[in-house]
C-alpha cells in the first residue's frame, strides 16, 4: 500500500475540512424554510355563475384540473347530469354524461387519468380523457351507505381515499380508508372508530405518511380529529372541538389552521406559524402555493372577502358577490392562475384570478 505522507495528509485535509463544512452547513439550512418571494395580489378576476336550468339545484364541492385550461368541478345535484362541469379555458360546461349526482371527491394525475367518487354512495368512477367509466361498486358488510369524501394520491397507482360507513341501523358508523394500488380499489383494517374522515393529505417530509382529519359526531358535541396514517396504523395527533382544526397541503409542507392562527407539526408538537387575530374575522380552509402566497376566505353571509397572505401582511383581496352563503368552499391554484368556489342559493359560483404579466 501507498504511503502518505504529512504533506499530502495536510492536503488532504485542506480538501476535505471545507468540504466537511460544506456539508454540515447545507444540513442545517436544509432545515429551513426555502426561500420564496411576497405573492402577487395583481390578479383580473371574472365571476361565473353555473346554471343547469330553472329549478335545478347545485351543489358543487370540490376543484381539480390539470391546467388552467382543464378544470372540473364536481359536487351534488338533483340530477347526475348537472353534476360535472368543465372549464376549457374560456367558458364552463356542464358535462352531462349520466354518472352520480352525489360527488364528493376528485382527484387526478392528467387530463386523461381523473377519478371522483360518491358521498353518499358506493361507486368510483374513472376519466380516460374521453369517457366516464364506472370503475366499481363498494360495500361493507352491516353498513347501509359509503361516504367516499376526499382522495389525494402520490402516484396513479398509490392513491387513498377516506370517508365513512354509516350502519343499516342509522346508529353505529366507523372511518373508512380505501387504496388503489395498480389495479383496484380495497379497503385498508383500521380500527372501528367512530369518526366520518373526510381530509386527507400527504406528509412529504416522511416516505408514505398521510394526515387525515375527521369529525366524531356524538349528541354532547362533535369534535374533530386530526391523525397520521402509515398506510396501516393511525396515530391520533389532535382532538378538539367545534371545527377547531384543519389543515391543508401548501407547496411540499402541510399548514394547520384554527380560523384565527397557521401552525405547522413537528411530529411531536404544533408550533405557531403566523397569527391572524388581527383580521378581526374567522378565517376558513386555508389554500396556498407557499408559505409566501396563502389564500383564505373569511367573512359572514353577505360579506366575505378573499384573503391573502405574502409573507408580510395580511390583505383583502377580493370581496365575493352579497348573494353568496357567507364563505369559500373550496380554491384550486395553478402558478397564474386561482380558482375558488362558493354558491348562492341554487348554484355555485366560480371566480376565476389570473395574474397580470
Amino acid at each position: 500500500m501507498q504511503k502518505i505522507n504529512h504533506l499530502s495528509f495536510l492536503r488532504m485535509l485542506g480538501i476535505i475540512l471545507p468540504a466537511l463544512f460544506i456539508l454540515i452547513c447545507c444540513k442545517d439550512k436544509g432545515t429551513e424554510p426555502p426561500a420564496f418571494k411576497p405573492g402577487n395580489r395583481d390578479y383580473v378576476w371574472t365571476v361565473d355563475t353555473l346554471k343547469a336550468g330553472p329549478g335545478d339545484l347545485i351543489w358543487t364541492s370540490e376543484f381539480w384540473g390539470s391546467s388552467p385550461n382543464d378544470v372540473w368541478a364536481v359536487g351534488g345535484a338533483d340530477a347526475s347530469d348537472i353534476a360535472k362541469w368543465h372549464f376549457d379555458g374560456t367558458k364552463w360546461t356542464r358535462d352531462s354524461s349520466r354518472t352520480s349526482s352525489n360527488i364528493d371527491a376528485i382527484f387526478g394525475f392528467s387530463s386523461n387519468d381523473i377519478w371522483i367518487s360518491e358521498s353518499p354512495g358506493s361507486r368510483i368512477f374513472h376519466y380516460d380523457g374521453q369517457l366516464w367509466k364506472l370503475f366499481g361498486t363498494y360495500s361493507l358488510p352491516g353498513y347501509k351507505y359509503l361516504n367516499m369524501n376526499n382522495m389525494w394520491g402520490r402516484s396513479p397507482t398509490d392513491i387513498y381515499i377516506v370517508g365513512g360507513a354509516d350502519s343499516v341501523d342509522g346508529v353505529s358508523y366507523k372511518g373508512i380508508i380505501m387504496h388503489f394500488n395498480e389495479s383496484n380499489w380495497d379497503f385498508v383494517k383500521i380500527p372501528n372508530i367512530r369518526i366520518g374522515f373526510h381530509l386527507i393529505r400527504p406528509d412529504y417530509a416522511i416516505s408514505n405518511e398521510y394526515y387525515i382529519l375527521g369529525t366524531c359526531f356524538e349528541s354532547t358535541g362533535d369534535s374533530v380529529k386530526i391523525f397520521k396514517f402509515d398506510g396501516k396504523n393511525l396515530r391520533l395527533i389532535y382532538v378538539g372541538e367545534n371545527g377547531s382544526m384543519s389543515f391543508n397541503l401548501i407547496g411540499q409542507d402541510i399548514f394547520f389552521t384554527d380560523s384565527k392562527h397557521i401552525l405547522t407539526y413537528n411530529g411531536i408538537k404544533f408550533n405557531l406559524f403566523r397569527d391572524f387575530s388581527d383580521v378581526g374575522r374567522p378565517l376558513g380552509f386555508l389554500f396556498g402555493r407557499n408559505y409566501k402566497d396563502l389564500f383564505m376566505g373569511g367573512g359572514i353571509h353577505g360579506n366575505c372577502e378573499v384573503f391573502h397572505y405574502n409573507g408580510i401582511d395580511v390583505q383583502s383581496i377580493f370581496k365575493l358577490p352579497e348573494s353568496v352563503l357567507g364563505f369559500v368552499w373550496f380554491m384550486f391554484l395553478f402558478p397564474n392562475d386561482i380558482f375558488i368556489l362558493t354558491h348562492d342559493d341554487w348554484n355555485p359560483i366560480v371566480i376565476h384570478g389570473v395574474l397580470k404579466n
